[in-house]
């Protein structure tokens, strides 16, 4: 062979080695975990870098983590609990409906001992539901209008209540044998306790955060960038878990007043809220934004969470997520027919619930079982808080996986309920007397109990006199307590509350009794 063919020779074998050398080199770059150290390649396969794997990782399964759960690593026990807990949270089951009232549900919250749920009523009033019975044990009429906040103290001691248009919006509540008015908060549509202590109140009111004494009501700082307020519209002053922060109008404040950070504000739609954990900030605009409250450096980018109300759970570990359906009204607390839980680690969405009807609030109780909302029960759109519609209290059980017999049943119940509405309501006026009838109809014209007369048989000649009067009494003392005053059921501030107890409020009295027991 002579010496310019082996010289071609090489040539060829040289560009071919480029050629491979160059494919293998693109199907690398192409890999999703490139290395460095890369396994052999092979010209009759594509290339692929091996995917990493965490240092002891966790079992899919549930029931391969749980019997492993004891000889896996310590450092593989976190990662442990937060895929227990994105299964648990994934499932809800709804486990108890409440529609006894006629009046308008528009909020609930749990008692701090979670034994009773607190629902909030179109009226004004505020009921005590047990959990277990499903029984009302209170009833307090507090504001001239709907109850759109409920916030027990952690103590057990105190409620703050607050309601839309009519002042006063928030309400102080001493809770003991009975709920007792402390103060009012007249320009505050909404309250909220401090973190560690029942101490001290933030109240919000547009773009100012105002900070209250409990004991006595006397105001003891305000909170307000008098230069260029942000205004967010549904902007909620919050404590932060240490109680030495305070958020409010997307601005940091020491407690003590001074600014500490302003954070960048992309839209005026939108609220913040301190992670239970006191590092992050959520600030929820167009797409929600996860601040570091020591760098105050950007972290994360949500979109799941624009335009949503956020609840915790106990462990801060979970939110619940129930997006606005309309973010023109401050008072509007109006969402969508539905609700996510996400896992705050990254933020990942662990699961939807379709609740199938528009939700008017969503509370979750303090020991994780429970998830109650308010479901409206009507189609099309109404005037918020300015008209009663129907609506119900849906407990749902977590961590339980949902039937599908629930589902066939809750849509047997609406079908129902639609259906037998009009035929209950006159089968009930079939069976009400004339002269009944005719006393209801002077009490709502008129607005005065009508003196009902009960005829009796002679007695010796002579007609029970006593006795009518004696039923008259009772009458007109009967509509007085139902309605605690004679203006129409009507509450006015300056008039004392109507309370109505079979048990006491405080959880600390109830568990003192039980001990007595």
């Amino acid at each position: 062979m002579s010496f310019r063919k082996q010289r071609h020779l090489f040539v060829s074998r040289d560009n071919l080695d480029i050629e491979a050398q160059c494919n293998v080199k693109v199907q690398h770059s192409k890999c999703s975990h490139p290395v460095t150290t890369c396994p052999p390649f092979s010209l009759f396969y594509p290339h692929r870098c091996p995917e990493p794997r965490t240092v002891g990782s966790v079992p899919l399964n549930f029931v391969n983590r749980f019997s492993t759960k004891d000889i896996l690593p310590y450092n593989t026990r976190a990662m442990i609990h937060s895929k227990d807990e994105s299964y648990v949270f994934s499932r809800f089951r709804p486990s108890r409906t409440i529609s006894e009232h006629d009046e308008m549900y528009t909020s609930c919250s749990f008692s701090i001992d979670d034994e009773h749920l607190i629902v909030g009523m179109f009226t004004g009033e505020v009921h005590w539901i047990n959990m277990e019975s499903g029984a009302e044990e209170s009833h307090t009429m507090c504001h001239s209008s709907g109850i759109t906040s409920i916030v027990p103290s952690r103590d057990g001691n105190f409620l703050l209540t607050s309601s839309a248009y009519i002042s006063p919006l928030s309400a102080l509540w001493r809770l003991g044998d009975q709920q007792e008015h402390a103060f009012d908060l007249p320009e505050e549509y909404f309250v909220q306790f401090s973190n560690l202590s029942s101490e001290r109140i933030i109240g919000t009111c547009d773009v100012t955060g105002s900070l209250y004494d409990t004991e006595t009501g006397r105001l003891l700082r305000k909170y307000r960038r008098d230069s260029v307020p942000t205004g967010y519209t549904h902007n909620r002053a919050s404590f932060s878990p240490c109680d030495t922060m305070i958020l409010n109008d997307g601005v940091l404040y020491d407690v003590r007043g001074p600014a500490v950070h302003m954070f960048d504000q992309l839209n005026t739609t939108g609220c913040s809220v301190f992670h239970p954990q006191g590092n992050e900030i959520i600030i929820n605009t167009e797409v929600a934004l996860q601040w570091d409250t020591r760098t105050f450096r950007l972290l994360h980018l949500v979109p799941g969470l624009e335009h949503c109300k956020l609840v915790f759970n106990s462990t801060g570990n979970i939110v619940y997520a129930a997006m606005y359906s309309d973010c023109a009204d401050v008072f509007r607390n109006t969402y969508c027919a539905s609700f996510r839980t996400f896992d705050t680690s990254d933020y990942s969405v662990i699961a939807t619930v379709d609740t199938k009807r528009l939700l008017l609030d969503i509370a979750s109780d303090h020991s994780d079982h429970y998830v109650a909302v308010v479901e409206r029960m009507g189609e099309g759109e109404v005037e918020y808080m300015l008209n009663n519609e129907e609506t119900v209290v849906r407990a749902y059980e977590v961590g339980k996986r949902r039937d599908a017999e629930d589902d066939d049943v809750d849509e047997v119940e609406d079908e129902e309920g639609s259906d037998s509405a009009h035929d209950t309501d006159s089968s009930k006026l079939a069976l009400i007397p004339k002269a009944l009838m005719m006393a209801v109809v002077k009490v709502v014209v008129h607005g005065r109990p009508p003196q009902i007369k009960t005829k009796t048989k002679k007695v010796n000649g002579e007609e029970g006199g006593a006795e009518e009067q004696e039923d008259e009494q009772m009458s007109s003392a009967r509509y007085s307590d139902e309605n605690g005053s004679d203006n129409d059921g009507r509450h006015s501030p300056g008039e004392e509350h109507p309370t109505s107890s079979s048990t006491a409020v405080n959880p600390h009295i109830r568990r003192q009794r039980r001990r007595e027991r």
